[in-house]
């Protein structure tokens, strides 16, 4: 193990970086309870079993690893670390900085996404907010949730997302005094297409889902998104 000791906390504390969902655990925490946070994320996400390890030394090993490639970024390798594992002092740049480029490019791209959400929102609202049918709804939502690869769990940065959704969605009940539930929606989750809550999105009138859905967006969409009929 690179570590010197995995019991003393090192400079910066404890990095480490899942590229397959964009999560890092909290920096400064204990070696032991940042394995058990790594192994309880990959457990939590269970469309990557397979791809990574959940058993606990090999989950430290990767936390070891990872730790002594961020301090050899910022030059303090020597200090708490020691060569061998796969770990050299002249190690490149950490994880968390050969990924930095590629989801700054995706932040801007999100931002985009949304902002169009936004739009799509605003004018239903100010339209009058009269949902479509059930029907459609229902459609539009069994569509979605039968394998649609672009139906994924909302993620921490989705989250003030779909709350607001949530919100929006409760008040249009009380306004339409209608139950805006499909019998998908435990499977509902966010399009990564467009960055919209799909639990909402099935109760929008297509002409504002058509007006801020550019190329870009639709290009990305399955080729069986009720968007695209």
């Amino acid at each position: 193990m690179p570590l010197k000791n995995r019991k003393i906390l090192p400079s910066g504390g404890y990095h480490f970086y899942e590229a397959r969902t964009g999560w890092s655990p909290m920096p400064m925490l204990d070696f032991e309870t940042t394995v058990s946070l790594i192994i309880e994320h990959r457990k939590a996400n269970p469309r990557f079993a397979g791809q990574w390890a959940t058993d606990r030394a090999s989950v430290s090993d990767e936390l070891d690893l990872s730790t002594c490639r961020q301090l050899a970024s910022k030059g303090l390798a020597e200090d708490w670390c020691t060569e061998g594992g796969g770990f050299s002092f002249q190690a490149g740049p950490a994880p968390q900085q050969q990924w930095l480029g590629r989801k700054l490019r995706e932040s801007a791209a999100a931002v985009r996404k949304l902002v169009a959400g936004i739009g799509v929102l605003t004018d239903w609202l100010g339209d009058g907010a009269e949902p479509v049918s059930p029907e459609v709804a229902e459609l539009r939502a069994a569509t979605c949730a039968s394998g649609c690869p672009k139906n994924r769990p909302g993620s921490l940065g989705d989250f003030f997302t779909i709350e607001a959704s949530e919100l929006i969605r409760k008040q249009l009940e009380a306004k339409s005094d209608m139950n805006l539930s499909t019998k998908s929606d435990e499977r509902l989750g966010v399009c990564s297409a467009c960055l919209c809550p799909l639990k909402l999105k099935v109760w929008t009138p297509i002409e504002h889902v058509l007006k801020h859905t550019s190329d870009e967006v639709k290009k990305k969409l399955d080729e069986r998104c009720w968007i695209l009929k």
